[in-house]
């Protein structure tokens, strides 16, 4: 190996450690954002049901018995909850927003640009490579030069992105800070509120009552199925015993001539009997 490309060989390995390690701290940075996305969602959700079971429980007591004084000054006190509620929906929405393009930049940088990782300083690492540069450097010779150039272009290159890299790092930080503060605050506010729902008096009462209504329903409700199950019993035995006899009586009707002889016969019997003559004596007669 050419002695003269040892002093570029060792930065060129210096700048492939520093790309690796920086797709190592992207995919941990993607990995933060990912679970900081996550925690969004499920505080944006918890927020609207919490914002929903207010909505319910204003307009049950609304539609409830009068105590018109507690019920109107328990309005106001929900009205400026719902508006506290609502700058604070906000306010998280935009904060979202801004942590998705801060991601989005993020990933969007040129891949294999080098940076920095939490254990390895990038001023030092800069400085072990210019001083590997300087050792056993030869100004006369224009291949060294030239490399060295390209070398001392790629590190002012890496330096430029690594604080850019710092930059929007520490300002998603402290987005990030801002946002738990702000989730500890709704937190907060949302337990005072809860407080002031269960101390009120008329909306103990107005809970109980749709409660209690509730179950009212429930009952008739199961009531209602047990007696339409029955009725349908009912309406089945019926339809079979109904066609149990129409068969029952097809089989027994005879045919229309046959019940005419019968009665003609047995008219005829009868006054036979009557004169005293016997059936055969007088067909016997009639054909004389």
């Amino acid at each position: 190996m050419d002695p003269l490309l040892l002093p570029t060989s060792e930065p060129e390995n210096r700048v492939e450690q520093f790309a690796a390690s920086f797709h190592a701290q992207r995919d941990r940075a993607r990995e933060f954002l990912d679970a900081r996305q996550a925690r969004l969602k499920r505080a944006e959700d918890a927020l609207e049901r919490h914002l929903q079971r207010l909505e319910e429980e204003s307009a049950a007591a609304a539609d409830g018995p009068a105590e018109r004084g507690a019920g109107e000054d328990y309005r106001r006190r929900y009205e400026m909850a719902l508006d506290d509620l609502r700058d604070l929906k906000a306010k998280h929405a935009e904060l979202q927003r801004q942590l998705a393009q801060a991601r989005s930049n993020t990933a969007n940088r040129a891949d294999g640009e080098p940076t920095r990782n939490g254990i390895l300083d990038w001023e030092a690492e800069k400085r072990r490579i210019l001083d590997a540069l300087e050792t056993d450097f030869d100004q006369s010779d224009r291949q060294q030069r030239v490399e060295r150039l390209k070398i001392e272009d790629v590190l002012q290159t890496t330096g430029k992105v690594i604080a850019e890299k710092d930059r929007e790092i520490e300002e998603l930080r402290r987005r990030l800070e801002e946002q738990d503060g702000d989730a500890k605050i709704e937190t907060e506010r949302s337990a005072a509120i809860d407080r002031v729902i269960d101390g009120d008096a008329v909306i103990r009462r107005e809970r109980e009552r749709l409660e209690q209504l509730q179950e009212q329903w429930r009952e008739k409700l199961r009531q209602a199925e047990v007696e339409l199950s029955v009725e349908r019993a009912k309406l089945a035995r019926r339809h079979a015993e109904l066609e149990v006899l129409a068969k029952a009586g097809a089989a027994e009707t005879p045919p229309e001539t046959n019940a005419a002889e019968k009665v003609e016969q047995s008219a005829g019997g009868r006054w036979l009997a009557r004169l005293g003559l016997a059936e055969a004596d007088w067909t016997y007669r009639k054909r004389r």
